[in-house]
């Protein structure tokens, strides 16, 4: 039996309402931590899920291998605390022991990433990054309407050999001596980018 693909959640902005968090903060701490609200000890205490977040989690969780891949603020240790706390209180099943705090999301190895936005290596992410409130994807429900059914996965094959290829020394090799990929798809991979001028 074929294993499940693995799927990243992001937490603020995906899973977690930041703004929720805000609202509840007094002025004081609003001014004094402006453009680092983030910071704010205990903040992420204070928030709320997003709305649909709850419901699209059990739905995909039976589709796919569930993790979260969210990063803490350095300079906020209560934050990393409070993102336990809250996967506890609200994700208790789906995410037990299943939450990863890191600032290099590109060097996890998995099918898809649901994050809000490009920075800690989401961009660079080595499966599907699904931009959470993007054009495409504004919302849970065409997240789900994307997702499931599962995708095959001899549809994704080329996008991960691009994200496995581009910028290795094996490419730089084939580049440098003229030799082809022995690997088919790799091969005709190779000679698109080179038609198209991206190498």
């Amino acid at each position: 039996m074929e294993s499940k693909m693995i799927l990243y959640f992001d937490m603020d902005g995906v899973l977690v309402d930041f703004e929720s968090g805000v609202r509840r903060l007094p002025e004081e701490a609003v001014r004094e931590y402006d453009g680092r609200l983030d910071e704010v000890p205990g903040i992420f205490a204070l928030m709320d899920p997003m709305p649909g977040a709850i419901e699209a989690v059990e739905e995909l969780s039976k589709h796919y291998d569930a993790y979260i891949l969210s990063t803490a603020p350095w300079n906020n240790p209560s934050a990393w605390a409070d993102k336990v706390r809250f996967v506890q209180k609200y994700f208790p099943k789906v995410f037990r022991k299943r939450l990863i705090l890191s600032h290099r999301k590109d060097l996890l190895r998995g099918d898809f990433l649901i994050d809000d936005r490009p920075k800690h290596g989401a961009k660079a992410f080595r499966g599907e990054w699904i931009q959470m409130g993007s054009e495409r994807f504004p919302d849970w429900k065409a997240v789900l309407k994307y997702l499931i059914p599962v995708p095959e996965r001899k549809f994704l094959k080329e996008k991960w050999v691009v994200n496995e290829f581009c910028g290795t020394p094996e490419l730089n090799h084939y580049y440098e001596t003229g030799e082809l990929p022995k690997d088919e798809t790799m091969r005709k991979l190779y000679e698109q980018m080179i038609e198209k001028g991206e190498i």
